[in-house]
């Protein structure tokens, strides 16, 4: 028997919880400005679901709005006191504690989810209602994010080397027994909560993050849900799945208004898997969609043309194809109509979009425009060069010089009036002065973000310059951010930039110095760009927000009214999150 099983395959690709073990590389650390902001609780009617208040206190006489507005100032800390006063004062602490919730597989998580269970068998014996107000009212959003420790610690499987000395047979076992507990178990319960709008009437955004495969019964249900907005990041395809409007309750429609979907397909996967999945889900929510962030990896080309005629986005305002190859003129007409207010695309990905792109003209609201391409330096402007009302203009990627200060810029001098926010990436390892010179002319600018150079991995090779940007930057009289990013010093040390942050030494004394230590070299590295933070604040007047260094920088004033620099964070940070949101396209989110 124990041979048998050390012969068997195992689960298929997307269906082992052992892959959710494995943790994503995350680089550089990228923790400041990632704050997930929680929605403002529901009033207190709302999470009562019409109910009187039980409790004759006089807080419970006030409009719920000024009751709402008490909650707020109620310190996070205090909730759990205020939830043991009464049933009311349970309901209004739980209105706020349980408005985001996170199912990350804890004791927690499948505590909730059986209470939410409870409710709904309470719920489908009592009319709809629950005896008493429940906790499904009180939540707006959930995210689904498998933390591996507690797979670990509820099924005692693990990817380490002594995990590797346990019999093949016993590994089989457990590994089954945790497959069978979070895909039939844990997984079903929680689209039984989702499908039945009576448990989450008020259940506006589901995060979906765990990287599985997800079947067909997974979309019915979610589109059956009360959800608006759903993230679905990098889910696995494996066959073929199309959702039609019979697989909704009668009467139901699905009233979706964001949708970021990130899927790929599996090794083996049929050839039209994520391409009929991602039109059916399309053809249910275009009607109300208003943000749409696909991204799709996979084989071959998107297949466009098997589900009838294309549906069309009456509300798309934000729209995001970073990577994605659509070889279908008919449906790019119908994504970049002229209501789009913010895109995101490689316009010359394949030769159907470059055409397309080349022939689209001005998007009339268009406002945010993000081209994440390797430019070349003989590249096609006309598409940015019809679209001079941009207020967000962003080039992430690395560009050639003579492209960005030759043709680029003096395109934005000359035309783009109405320019607020700029990001540039040059491909060589200095910004010229006249390339600054240039961007200085653009006075409508609220916030700016440059680099130059190496863009990934542990080497910065652009040599900032801060005299030169600290001469002609203060020109921009509405400049309230700036950012430049992959910025490096000169120390003595190393025959050139690359290795400043990874030799840990600010100048040739440092090497000579037998205390010196990893400690030092941070401090004395935060210091040098305080100090230059310093000479920023001093002379761009509206000025409210600095990146170089790593260092997030505000100011603080002091008493002669001079402004200087202060650190934002503890530790150098690469803010890659909040300058690409800032800087980028950004979807719409719930209150």
């Amino acid at each position: 028997m124990a041979e048998e099983h050390e012969d068997h395959p195992g689960p298929r690709l997307g269906f082992d919880i052992i892959e959710l073990l494995i943790s994503t590389f995350s680089g550089q650390k990228d923790d400041y400005g990632k704050e997930t902001v929680p929605p403002i609780p529901l009033l207190f009617d709302r999470v009562c679901e019409g109910r009187n208040p039980a409790s004759n206190a006089p807080l419970f006489f006030l409009p719920f709005e000024i009751l709402s507005q008490i909650l707020h100032h109620v310190p996070d800390t205090s909730l759990a006191s205020l939830a043991q006063v009464n049933s009311d004062c349970r309901q209004l602490a739980r209105s706020r504690q349980f408005t985001s919730i996170l199912l990350d597989y804890s004791d927690q998580a499948l505590a909730l989810v059986a209470k939410l269970l409870a409710e709904g068998d309470e719920r489908s014996n009592g009319g709809g209602l629950t005896k008493n107000p429940g906790l499904g009212p009180c939540i707006r959003r959930i995210t689904i994010s498998t933390r591996p420790e507690w797979i670990v610690d509820r099924h005692h499987i693990e990817l380490s080397e002594e995990y590797a000395t346990v019999p093949k047979a016993e590994q089989n076992r457990r590994r089954s027994a945790a497959n069978d507990a979070y895909f039939n178990r844990y997984l079903l319960s929680i689209q039984k909560i989702l499908s039945d709008q009576t448990i989450l009437p008020h259940l506006e955004l589901v995060d979906f993050q765990d990287r599985i495969v997800l079947n067909q019964s997974f979309f019915v249900d979610i589109a059956n849900s009360k959800v608006q907005h759903l993230r679905l990041g990098r889910i696995m395809v494996n066959e073929t799945i199309a959702i039609d409007y019979q697989a909704l309750q009668p009467g139901q429609s699905w009233p979706l208004r964001s949708l970021n979907l990130d899927i790929y397909a599996i090794p083996n996967a049929s050839k039209d898997a994520c391409s009929t999945l991602s039109l059916s889900l399309l053809h249910l929510c275009a009607p109300t969609l208003e943000s749409f962030d696909w991204q799709i990896l996979m084989a071959g080309k998107l297949q466009t043309r098997q589900l009838g005629p294309h549906p069309q986005f009456p509300s798309l305002r934000a729209l995001r194809l970073p990577f994605l190859n659509i070889d279908d003129d008919a449906l790019l007409r119908e994504l970049i109509h002229d209501n789009l207010q913010a895109l995101e695309v490689q316009i010359d990905l394949k030769p159907t979009m470059a055409t397309f792109f080349e022939r689209r003209g001005r998007v009339p609201a268009l406002k945010t425009f993000v081209w994440p391409s390797q430019l070349k330096e003989s590249q096609s402007l006309s598409f940015l060069a019809a679209n001079p009302g941009l207020s967000k203009l962003s080039m992430p990627k690395e560009a050639p010089e003579d492209l960005l200060n030759s043709r680029v810029l003096p395109l934005l001098v000359r035309s783009f009036s109405r320019l607020t926010s700029l990001c540039l990436v040059w491909d060589c390892k200095s910004i010229s002065s006249s390339a600054l010179e240039q961007i200085s002319k653009i006075r409508t600018l609220e916030q700016l973000r440059l680099s130059a150079g190496c863009q990934f991995g542990w080497r910065h090779d652009w040599l900032i310059d801060h005299g030169d940007m600290q001469e002609l930057l203060p020109a921009l009289p509405l400049l309230r951010t700036l950012a430049f990013s992959r910025d490096s010093y000169d120390n003595g040390v190393n025959i050139n930039c690359d290795r400043y942050y990874e030799s840990k030494y600010t100048c040739l004394e440092d090497l000579m110095d037998s205390n010196w230590s990893e400690e030092a070299f941070e401090k004395k590295h935060r210091d040098r760009m305080l100090h230059e933070g310093d000479i920023y604040f001093a002379s761009i007047s509206r000025l409210k927000f600095l990146f170089f260094g790593m260092i997030p920088m505000g100011s603080r004033q002091g008493m002669s009214g001079k402004k200087t620099a202060r650190a934002l964070t503890a530790e150098r940070d690469e803010c890659e999150t909040l300058l690409r949101e800032t800087f980028g396209w950004k979807g719409i989110l719930p209150a």
